[in-house]
């Protein structure tokens, strides 16, 4: 049952968003942001660096966007950003390159 709403879930926010792509300067500044935690955490391989800090920066925007009163429920938040963070998929690509980069050297 759990699986099936999961997937409804998805599905219906994939059909039916309503939100706005981040801008050039807000993917720009959710980029910093990742960089920056990453920059600051201790231990774990890139990979998990990554995983950890864009949870961070994600959960950070979904309370924004709650406390804001742009969305109803955590879901409706939790999606609304993730939708939104798609828009910055070159912006993160481009981050994980340079960080890759920057550790094989």
């Amino acid at each position: 049952m759990i699986k099936k709403t999961a997937l409804f879930t998805v599905i219906f926010s994939s059909v039916f968003s309503f939100s706005m792509a981040f801008t050039k300067s807000e993917c720009e500044n959710y980029v910093k942001k990742v960089e920056a935690c990453i920059n600051k955490e201790k231990s774990g391989d890139l990979n998990t660096k990554w995983r950890k800090c864009e949870t961070r920066v994600v959960t950070k925007l979904i309370q924004e966007q709650e406390n804001q009163g742009n969305c109803f429920s955590f879901e409706e938040c939790k999606d609304l950003v993730i939708d939104e963070m798609k828009s910055c998929k070159k912006q993160r690509t481009e981050l994980y390159n340079e960080l890759l980069k920057s550790k094989n050297n």
